[in-house]
């Protein structure tokens, strides 16, 4: 169990590093971290403290995971009610099958920012009742909540 969380943990630590790594005096890559830093500011969210308790209660939501297939296929939330759309097909996939304005959506990524920018993407396409994961998957392992993968279930404390 701990191989395999090792494993998970080198896959996000590796992804990590490439987005934080940019070349020195790089506008793109400085008006990326304004866009990012932008999209989390504005948009709504919350912690993973209360995610969690949301699916502990069994609260009625849609969690939506816009992580890359195989970043989900690394480790998932375990909830009911949860559905996985990549980032990029977001506005043109998801919106067709979830066209509700009114359902209670909670998003999640990697890190929060890809997250941050569906829940704006989506309040500007009428979407009201969304937040974001502050600080994504990585605040859950973190946190050490429990993740599932193709090799079952394992927690991120053990």
């Amino acid at each position: 169990m701990k191989r395999l969380l090792i494993t998970v943990l080198a896959v996000l630590t590796v992804s990590v590093n490439c987005y934080a790594t940019a070349v020195p005096d790089d506008p793109i890559a400085a008006n990326v971290k304004k866009f990012v830093a932008d999209q989390t500011k504005r948009a709504p969210k919350i912690d993973v403290v209360t995610f969690k308790k949301m699916i502990d209660s069994k609260e009625e939501m849609l969690i939506l995971d816009v992580r890359e297939p195989e970043e989900v296929s690394a480790g998932k939330v375990i909830a009911p009610n949860i559905v996985y759309f990549p980032r990029g097909l977001v506005e043109f996939y998801f919106t067709k099958k979830y066209n509700n304005p009114n359902q209670k959506i909670v998003v999640i990524c990697k890190s929060g920012a890809r997250g941050a920018a569906v829940v704006n993407n989506l309040v500007t396409l009428g979407y009201k009742n969304i937040v974001n994961v502050d600080k994504g998957i990585l605040a859950w392992i973190a946190a050490g909540y429990p993740l599932e993968n193709s090799f079952g279930k394992y927690n991120c404390a053990d």
